[in-house]
């Protein structure tokens, strides 16, 4: 592979790299590199490179999604029967409980996916007035919050791209 392999916006210069692997002394069969070792940012920057000419459409939908992964709620208050989040970039979502509860991730509510495609799913249980009564939400790592119901519902994980998603559909 030589020369500059262009795919979407930008652009992996082949070239720039077979000439840092030959400067550096990287020896494919020992899988050591000899003095000087290349910086993480640079293996990262190599690696994003390198994807974007290998699965380009992966490659792009996982950069893409990756400024929204990245987004966190600074704030998070049940107000009535709303749950109300503030991001860090200053927006606002309000999300009602019932929409919340409706759409519940969890694989008893939502169902799962085999490796085939094929969707498995338990039958629809009806919601009460109990099932959107928000007791509390607990954080979950620094990616998502699980909501515990008053109907005992607890296994749903809201990540925090699912709550913004849901913010936008409703706001």
């Amino acid at each position: 592979m030589h020369g500059l392999v262009i795919d979407g916006p930008r652009a992996f210069d082949a070239s720039a790299f077979w000439h840092w692997v030959r400067s550096t002394g990287w020896k494919p069969e020992s899988r050591r590199f000899v003095e000087p070792a290349p910086t993480p940012a640079l293996l990262r920057s190599i690696a994003f490179s390198a994807a974007r000419v290998v699965f380009p459409r992966l490659a792009t939908s996982f950069l893409a999604r990756s400024h929204h992964d990245r987004m966190r709620p600074v704030d998070v208050q049940i107000i009535g029967t709303e749950l109300a989040l503030r991001w860090d970039d200053g927006s606002e979502s309000f999300i009602p409980l019932v929409t919340l509860r409706r759409h519940c991730p969890c694989a008893g509510c939502a169902g799962e996916t085999d490796v085939m495609g094929n969707l498995h799913k338990g039958p629809d249980r009806p919601l009460t007035t109990r099932s959107s009564q928000l007791l509390r939400l607990e954080p979950i790592g620094s990616y998502a919050l699980q909501p515990v119901w008053a109907d005992g519902h607890t296994t749903g994980l809201y990540t925090f791209e699912h709550l913004r998603r849901l913010g936008a559909m409703t706001g």
